[in-house]
This record gives C-alpha cells, sequence and structure tokens, in this order.
C-alpha cells in the first residue's frame, strides 16, 4: 500500500467524525435559533412589599421572524402574552398592570379579550393594537373570559397578559415595560417570612438570550435569616448585598424554569395575609440544600455523559480511520496482478514494406528513402 492511499483513507475517515462532532454540536447549540420568537432579553425589577407582595417590572426585548401557515401564506403578529398559573399556595391574584411602549413611551390602554383570528389587519391596527389585557383562560386560550382579582382565590387557575400590537410581519427588536403587583406570594412564620417567585416556568416555549433580575426584599430584622436560592438548570449568577439580590441566567431554551426562593426575618414584614404557625428557617434551608447536592450530583452525571459522548465519537473516530486503512490495503492488494510472468513474441502480421512505409511516417528522418527501405526489408 502507499502511503499516499493510507494518508487519503485516513483523512477522509477524520474528517467524516469531525462533520459528525459538529453537526451533533450545531443541534445541541442552535436548537432554537429558528423559533419564530424569542425573547432578546429579559430583565426584571422586583420590589418585595411589607405585606409580602411582589411589585414586578418587565423590560422585554422581542424578536419576531416571520412566520406562515400551512398553505405557505404569511401569518403576522398582532398579539403579545405571558401565561400564569393561580393556586392558593403561593399566587392569589395579579392586579396592577400597566404595558408601555418602550421605543414610542406611549401607554397601552386595557380593552377586553379579543383573539385576532378573523379581524382584518386595517380594522386590528384601528380598533384593536396598542391596547392591553388580562383574561382568565382556564378553559383554553381560544376563549379568554374576564378576569377578576379575588374571585375563586382557592381554585387554580390560568391567567394571561396579553397586549395587542399593530400588524407586524417582522422586527428585529421591539421592547416593553410590562409592570404587575403579585398578590398572596408570601408566607409568614414564627421566624421568617417566605416566597417562591416563578417568572416563567417550564411550559414556557420561547428562548430568551439573557434573563436578570434585581429583587428588593424588606429591610430590617435579622439579616441573618436572609437568604435566596434560584432554581436554573443553566448558566446563571446569583448575588446579594443587603436586602437586593441580583440574578442573571444565560441562553434560556424552550421548556426551561427559572423560580427564586427567598426568606427574610419575619419582622421585616406587616401585613402578610398567609400565615403558619411554626418555625420554617432551617427547613427550608435543609430543603434548599437538599436540592442543590442534587443539582450538583445531576450537573455531574450530565457531564459524565457528556465525556462518554465524545469518548463514543472519538473511538468511532479512529475506527473509521482503521477502516479506511484497511480497506485501502485490501483494495491495493486485489488490484495487484498476482500470477506468472508470461513473456512471448510473434512475428508481427504486417508485410515488411507495410512496416518500412509505417517507419517512414512515424521517423520521416530514418536514413534511407521509402523505396530503398523496402527493398532491403
Amino acid at each position: 500500500m502507499s502511503g499516499k492511499h493510507a494518508f487519503g483513507a485516513a483523512a477522509a475517515a477524520a474528517v467524516i467524525t469531525a462533520i459528525a462532532a459538529l453537526l451533533a454540536t450545531f443541534i445541541i447549540v442552535f436548537g432554537d435559533d429558528d423559533a419564530a420568537m424569542s425573547y432578546r432579553s429579559l430583565d426584571y425589577e422586583v420590589t418585595v412589599q411589607p405585606d409580602g407582595d411582589l411589585e414586578i417590572t418587565q423590560h422585554v426585548d422581542l424578536r419576531l421572524n416571520e412566520r406562515e401557515d400551512d398553505d405557505d401564506n404569511t401569518v403576522p403578529w398582532k398579539q403579545l402574552y405571558q401565561q400564569y398559573r393561580l393556586n392558593p399556595d403561593n399566587l392569589t391574584a395579579i392586579t396592577g398592570v400597566s404595558v408601555t411602549d418602550a421605543s414610542t413611551g406611549e401607554t397601552y390602554a386595557q380593552t377586553d379579550p379579543r383573539t385576532p383570528s378573523g379581524i382584518g389587519d386595517d380594522e386590528w391596527n384601528t380598533s384593536y393594537a396598542r391596547h392591553w389585557y388580562i383574561a382568565d383562560v382556564t378553559g383554553g386560550a381560544d376563549d379568554p373570559q374576564p378576569y377578576v382579582p379575588g374571585d375563586d382565590i382557592d381554585e387554580q387557575r390560568m391567567v394571561e397578559i396579553g397586549w395587542n400590537i399593530p400588524v407586524t410581519v417582522e422586527a428585529d427588536s421591539m421592547r416593553f415595560d410590562v409592570t404587575m403587583t403579585f398578590e398572596g406570594v408570601t408566607t409568614a412564620y414564627d421566624d421568617v417570612a417566605t416566597f417562591q417567585w416563578e417568572p416563567f416556568g417550564p411550559s414556557n416555549q420561547v428562548p430568551i438570550g439573557t434573563v436578570t433580575g434585581t429583587v428588593r426584599l424588606p429591610d430590617g430584622g435579622d439579616r441573618s435569616l436572609t437568604r435566596a436560592w434560584l432554581h436554573f438548570s443553566g448558566t446563571s449568577e446569583t448575588s446579594r448585598s443587603n436586602n437586593v439580590l441580583q440574578f442573571t441566567a444565560y441562553d434560556v431554551r424552550a421548556g426551561q424554569h427559572l423560580d427564586l426562593v427567598a426568606m427574610v426575618d419575619v419582622n421585616a414584614t406587616d401585613g402578610v395575609v398567609r400565615t403558619a404557625s411554626e418555625r420554617a428557617a432551617d427547613r427550608i434551608i435543609d430543603d434548599e440544600s437538599r436540592q442543590e447536592r442534587q443539582w450538583h450530583e445531576s450537573q455531574q452525571a450530565a457531564a459524565i455523559r457528556r465525556v462518554v459522548i465524545w469518548a463514543v465519537l472519538a473511538v468511532v473516530g479512529v475506527a473509521l480511520i482503521i477502516w479506511g486503512v484497511i480497506a485501502s490495503i485490501r483494495s491495493n492488494r486485489e488490484a495487484d496482478y498476482r500470477g506468472g510472468v508470461e513473456y512471448w513474441r510473434d512475428p508481427p502480421e504486417i508485410s515488411p514494406a507495410s512496416a518500412a512505409r509505417l517507419l517512414s511516417i512515424v521517423q520521416p528522418d530514418a536514413a534511407g528513402d521509402l523505396q530503398t527501405r523496402q527493398m532491403s526489408s
């Protein structure tokens, strides 16, 4: 086998392996890039009131890609929305909603919930755009009902907050400021007051570039009881300075959830509606410590899986290289003639005169003229 053929076979196998690895990495890293809608960034400013309610302002920066229906017709964007699950344990009502176009400074007015289907573009822009709504969609998003805060607080419900935008085919950036108040979030125990706030849950299907949050807790009381834990399966950062918590989460994928658990000295709060006659600080710390250990264990397991995957790819690559070399050797062997070498010489089937004529054509400068060579042959 020649070194050239062996090198070519090995190089081809290595290229195939590299392409397979790059394709796998591309799918993992850029799997959400074709989402019709995504958040470029989502920034939260949260103030925890003395009664435990959360005043929340979102600074939303959206990217809208062009989308089509099954018949390849363009479907413009007319409505954006977020959904929240109410339950008696940690969120009983949403109030104080406002929506502002951060690019123009225009504050949207409230309107009744209305689905865009069946409404023409001109009518939509004239009568419905630049308004926000809040609706009870427990029975389904296609059947929005008026939402009344305080009704049925003992039952789980799904609430949708949406805002109608002018008809838009695509937009690289649309910025809005969305403000609301979460009520009934906090529980006051004998020693601490605690809440779990979930900005978005596993049902979220919109990828987010970067999420940041600044959470201001009630000041006062024993600061040694102030603790906070961020739950997010991706890459994140957290910090705390006195009663201010800050967090950043990167590259949020569809289906990932993020929530924050925080507790403060109960003496820093006043008028919390939900109360419980027990001490909870140690239990909460133990539970969060257990979850943290489980998270680290899951991260280690995920790291091991990644190493195994790359090891398998490396083994497959080596196997392909070996296979290529062996195949090249076999191909060269099969191409070689292995029989005995035979040699024979027969008189050519051509007359001497014709041979002389052929020589005069091939070698016109040969000694003697054609007739002389024909006579002598």
